[in-house]
C-alpha cells in the first residue's frame, strides 16, 4: 500500500479527506497543524533560542534594547514564513500525495453532487478535480462534490469493487473495467521495443517512398521522432540516432 499506515489497511470504514490525508501525510499534516497558527509569541522554545543564536551571529556588538528589537523582528519573519510553509503543505504537497494514492485505484470515493445526492467517482471524475482538504470537497470549473468521503475496497472482492447503492445521476459507478485498457498485450509489447526497433522500424516505413539515408541528419531525426511519437513511442536522442546510422554504413 505504499506510505499507507496499518490502521488504514486493516480498516474498511469511510474517512474523509483531511483524515485519509494524515493516515498517508502523516508528518506534512502534523506540520501543517504545528506551523498554520505560528505567531512570534507563540513559537517553540528551540524556535526562540535559533533566532537570538542568528541574531547575535549578525550582529554580535548589539547591546540588549537593539538586541531585543531584533529579535523580535526575526521572530515575525519566522512566524510568517512558518504560516508560508504551512499554505503551502495544505494547498499542495499534501494534495498531491492524497491524489497519488487515489489513482492506485484501491479505494471507493463517494461525495455529494449539486443535488445533494451522494454518488461514487472514479479516477475519471478525480481527473478534472483538485483536492480542498480544508472544506473536504473535491472542485472542479463546472463540478464540485462536498461532504468527500474515502474507503479502501474490500480485498475479498479479488481486485473488483463492489457496486455501491448509491443513487446517481450520471453512470459513474466504480467497477473493475472501468479503466482497462481495450489491448493490455499491445501496452505491454510497446514498452519493451528497443530504441534500435524503432528506428528500424521508422527506416523500413519511411523508405518506401525515398530512402531516409540519403536525407540531412537534421530531416531524417525529425522524421524518425515523428514517426515514432506517432506509434506511441519515446523519441530517442539525437546522438542515438547519429551512432545507429553511423554503425550501419
Amino acid at each position: 500500500m505504499g506510505y499507507l499506515q496499518p490502521d488504514l489497511a486493516a480498516s474498511t470504514e469511510p474517512v474523509s479527506l483531511w483524515h485519509f490525508a494524515k493516515r498517508i501525510a502523516g508528518r506534512e499534516c502534523s506540520a501543517y497543524v504545528m506551523w498554520f497558527e505560528a505567531t512570534a509569541t507563540r513559537m517553540r522554545a528551540i524556535d526562540h533560542d535559533r533566532v537570538a543564536a542568528s541574531v547575535q551571529r549578525r550582529w554580535p556588538a548589539l547591546v540588549d534594547p537593539e538586541l531585543f528589537i531584533r529579535e523580535n523582528e526575526a521572530r515575525e519573519r519566522r512566524a510568517k514564513r512558518l504560516r508560508s510553509w504551512a499554505a503551502h503543505l495544505l494547498a499542495t504537497v499534501i494534495p498531491s500525495k492524497v491524489r497519488r494514492e487515489l489513482i492506485k485505484d484501491s479505494y471507493l470515493i463517494t461525495g455529494r453532487n449539486s443535488a445533494g445526492e451522494r454518488v461514487s467517482l472514479t479516477l475519471d471524475d478525480l481527473a478534472g478535480l483538485n483536492i480542498d482538504l480544508g472544506s473536504n470537497c473535491l472542485i472542479g470549473p463546472t463540478t464540485a462534490y462536498t461532504d468527500v468521503s474515502v474507503r479502501l475496497a474490500p480485498t475479498s472482492f479479488a481486485g473488483k469493487h463492489p457496486e455501491p447503492n448509491l443513487r446517481s445521476d450520471k453512470p459513474t459507478t466504480v467497477n473493475a473495467t472501468s479503466h482497462a485498457l481495450p489491448n493490455p498485450g499491445a501496452s505491454v509489447k510497446l514498452q519493451r521495443k528497443t530504441r534500435a526497433q524503432w528506428i528500424e522500424e521508422a527506416v523500413r516505413e519511411l523508405s518506401q517512398e525515398a530512402p531516409v539515408q540519403n536525407l540531412r541528419p537534421g530531416e531524417r531525426y525529425h522524421l524518425i521522432c515523428k514517426y515514432i511519437k506517432g506509434k506511441g513511442g519515446v523519441a530517442p536522442s539525437v546522438r542515438y540516432v547519429r551512432d545507429f546510422f553511423n554503425k550501419s554504413e
